[in-house]
């Protein structure tokens, strides 16, 4: 005499689903046994049924699983991140900081969150150049730069690093309306900087400073090309 079982199955997750339709094929399972009259073909019927449900619940945490894995994957490719040589110890990746209020100062600026990505600046922005380690430009300048849609690249090595400084002396050459400077302000790497958006790094990824140029560049509230006015040159 056959079961009859009757379950409501309304938006379930998936994991209750499967659960469900274990519970469904034992239930049959068991009703063979227990009905002496049923044939042993049935009996066998049901078991393969249960397995069935069983594979489908292994196919189901799995597919999840692969999903959860890309969408981990996307998660990574929102920004420009950096993961270079073995100095990194994680992918390092960029951010966007709230824009400050932004006036002309003519005195140093103190900024709280180093390297500053907006705020208050000098009136006299810098050239866009390479910058000697003995004269580095005052953030409050190149700040000024970030407002006019310029790029600006950081580095502060303590211990030295020549062959990096001069890896981005090239970069900045290569690429319009960019400038290079120390910046002791900040902790021992190198930066990317744009306004409103920064990229810190404990090593130096070219590719990926590049990628920030390419999608920062010219970004920000003023787009002025020219470097530094005559009157500031001898600041």
């Amino acid at each position: 005499m056959p079961l009859h079982h009757q379950f409501r199955i309304s938006r379930l997750e998936p994991g209750a689903l499967i659960k469900s339709c274990l519970i469904i094929a034992q239930l049959y399972a068991c009703g063979g046994g227990s009905n002496s009259s049923s044939s042993s073909g049935s009996g066998s019927d049901n078991r393969q049924l249960s397995e069935s449900f069983r594979d489908g619940a292994t196919d189901s945490a799995t597919a999840s699983a692969d999903d959860s894995a890309i969408d981990s994957a996307s998660d990574s490719e929102d920004g420009v991140c950096t993961a270079c040589d073995e100095r990194c110890e994680e992918a390092q990746e960029e951010e966007a900081l709230k824009l400050e209020q932004a006036e002309h100062v003519v005195t140093p600026i103190t900024y709280a969150d180093p390297p500053p990505t907006s705020g208050s600046h000098h009136p006299c922005w810098g050239d866009y150049r390479v910058y000697d380690e003995a004269r580095p430009l005052p953030a409050e300048r190149w700040v000024h730069n970030l407002e006019h849609g310029g790029v600006v690249f950081l580095y502060h090595c303590p211990a030295g690093c020549q062959e990096d400084v001069t890896n981005l002396t090239a970069l900045t050459e290569d690429l319009p309306r960019t400038l290079l400077t120390v910046y002791t302000e900040m902790e021992p790497g190198f930066a990317a900087v744009a306004w409103g958006h920064r990229l810190l790094s404990t090593c130096l990824d070219l590719d990926a400073f590049r990628a920030f140029y390419q999608a920062h560049y010219d970004q920000g509230p003023e787009s002025i090309s020219e470097g530094e006015p005559a009157t500031c040159q001898d600041l």
